[in-house]
């Protein structure tokens, strides 16, 4: 292990073994190494056998999570600029603005009910 990249290892160990892992989405996995030392309902269990199992000796702890890619690639369009160029019509039957638009900012109010207590909400 470069001493640059601490745990390096263990992360590409994680990744290389994710699609195995994806059925405990959610769940905490234990890496020690190229090797998966065990998976855990919360994060607090797994940092314990880590400990107890490898001492000060560095080891990953890491949420299982699903893969998430994203690419740069996609052609979307914010829908309001689509729309002031005309491509996006405005639902049949509404023209303007929402008829739910407030001409005053909503305000804050208060009242004290029986027995003391204040409620508070907006109007």
């Amino acid at each position: 292990m470069p001493a640059d990249r601490p745990l390096q290892t263990e992360i590409e160990t994680y990744n290389a073994k994710l699609p195995g892992l994806l059925g405990s989405v959610g769940k905490f996995v234990l890496i020690k190494g190229t090797g998966t030392e065990g998976i855990y309902d919360t994060y607090a269990d797994a940092l314990k056998i880590g400990y107890e199992r490898f001492k000060l000796e560095p080891f990953l702890v890491k949420q299982i999570g699903q893969l998430h890619f994203f690419t740069r690639e996609l052609d979307l369009e914010c829908p309001s600029a689509a729309k002031q160029r005309g491509k996006l019509k405005a639902p049949p039957g509404r023209i303007g603005p929402s008829p739910v638009t407030r001409k005053t900012p909503p305000r804050l109010r208060a009242e004290r009910v029986p027995g003391g207590a204040e409620v508070r909400g907006i109007e």
